[in-house]
């Protein structure tokens, strides 16, 4: 397969890079993103959620959670409406080394949102005194930036400017020991992977494909070998998988074990789980990490 062989052919990479995996991840690392009332999730699923992750954190490794939004003026804005989960999963038995990653979303993508991104892209410095003072005060180890514009609002220079900002946030956040994760595909302008790999990737601590969120085999394969051959050989490249497919019904256990066989095959050891609960017929390809 023409994707099998772009994976064997990137895990020469993988293995002869000296770029260094992210100081702030684990590895191996099964980092579940929580999506809770913005997935409609409610109440006792929400606790069914956070204790299951809690009961789990032995063979996770990390946890990210939607907290926060970019506002206007470039701003952090702290989710009012959405449970605080950081002290609901330390309560869970989430072990106090373990990272807890707060994620800093676009959701529900308003037209503007553009705009809000270029006005922190000009003046960072206000971001990032937000980012540090909410880390110091709710124990957060770092931040996943997930930025989804409406692709007709991104502009020329975006993305360029999006990686340069990428690479600034982290070399802010790393003296505070905080780590920067960010989640990129393949269907915006935003994400140019050449500038990515440039500007930001020295300076994060990982990089999550989004466009392996896929029921189809072969998108995936194609996917994985995609985001292998950009972003592999840095040791950053985070695999995310969806833990159900996009009807709701289970993976089939030969689909997940040709996809752990793929993972394995091509050294990759992080994955990003979308989402929480993750099923339990997973938990033998989890720990095989």
């Amino acid at each position: 397969k023409a994707s099998a062989a772009r994976i064997a052919a990137a895990v020469a990479l993988v293995g002869a890079s000296l770029a260094p995996a992210g100081a702030g991840l684990p590895s191996p690392l099964a980092m579940p993103f929580l999506c809770l009332e913005r997935c409609n999730s409610t109440s006792a699923e929400i606790h069914a959620t956070i204790a299951q992750v809690g009961a789990t954190s032995a063979m996770l490794g990390g946890v990210a959670t939607e907290r926060y939004n970019l506002g206007e003026g470039g701003r952090l804005v702290v989710g009012s409406d959405l449970t605080d989960s950081l002290p609901l999963l330390r309560a869970a038995g989430w072990p106090s080394g373990a990272p807890i990653i707060a994620m800093v979303s676009s959701y529900p993508y308003p037209p503007q949102f553009a705009t809000w991104m270029r006005e922190v892209f000009a003046d960072p410095q206000p971001f990032v005194e937000q980012l540090v003072s909410e880390a110091s005060q709710h124990g957060i180890a770092g931040f996943n930036i997930d930025w989804e514009p409406l692709s007709s609002t991104v502009q020329p220079g975006d993305a360029a400017a999006y990686a340069k900002f990428l690479g600034a946030l982290g070399r802010a956040l790393a003296p505070h020991g905080l780590s920067v994760t960010v989640d990129v595909a393949t269907w915006s302008p935003l994400w140019s992977f050449p500038d990515l790999n440039a500007t930001a990737l020295p300076f994060i601590d990982g990089i999550m494909s989004m466009s392996t969120y896929t029921d189809s085999q072969g998108s995936w394969d194609h996917h994985l070998a995609e985001a292998i051959d950009a972003f592999g050989a840095s040791g950053k490249l985070i695999v995310g998988l969806e833990t159900t497919r996009i009807n709701g019904t289970a993976y089939p256990e030969a689909q997940l074990r040709q996809r752990f066989d793929a993972l394995k095959e091509a050294g990759m050891r992080r994955v990003g789980l979308w989402r929480a609960p993750v099923p339990s017929e997973w938990d033998s390809f989890l720990k095989g990490l």
